[in-house]
């Protein structure tokens, strides 16, 4: 029996995402290298990586706010739906608008409010589900998606 056979099987899948990430992130390298080379632009530069931890410990300190100041003060639910639907991306988990809505610590109605604004600011983008006509999916609309990345690559 190996050494990776006796790690749990979530840990082989994360250390096999971690893989598949950085030889996503060094072929981005070379394609771009290749294009300098040729003259040719590169249409887009790769997304910077983002551990999941970073953002998962973004959330948690945005939550634990309410212990130290009055809910009130932090009505705004876009930078929190944000970050859920980062980490959602990075791990690779559909976000639906009922699930975003929850968790945006909100009444949902107030959410929902947040979540019609930045899609048609073009911030997010939802999506029906073509296996239920009752739900609908949400996601980070690509270029929301970079712009988190950079921000959590400059805050480190």
């Amino acid at each position: 029996m190996t050494d990776e056979s006796k790690k749990p099987v979530a840990e082989q899948l994360i250390n096999l995402k971690d893989d598949v990430n950085r030889i996503a992130e060094r072929l981005g390298r070379l394609s771009c290298d290749n294009l300098k080379g040729s003259g040719e632009r590169s249409i887009a530069s790769p997304a910077p990586q983002v551990s999941v931890d970073a953002v998962a410990a973004a959330l948690k300190a945005r939550r634990l706010r309410v212990r130290y100041f009055h809910k009130n003060l932090f009505a705004d639910p876009a930078w929190d739906m944000m970050l859920e639907l980062l980490l959602a991306e990075l791990i690779d988990r559909r976000m639906t608008v009922s699930r975003l809505c929850a968790s945006a610590g909100v009444p949902a109605t107030t959410a929902l409010r947040w979540l019609n604004n930045m899609v048609q600011q073009r911030l997010l983008v939802r999506r029906d589900d073509p296996l239920d006509a009752r739900r609908s999916f949400v996601e980070l609309a690509p270029d929301t998606s970079s712009s988190l990345r950079e921000y959590f690559r400059e805050v480190g």
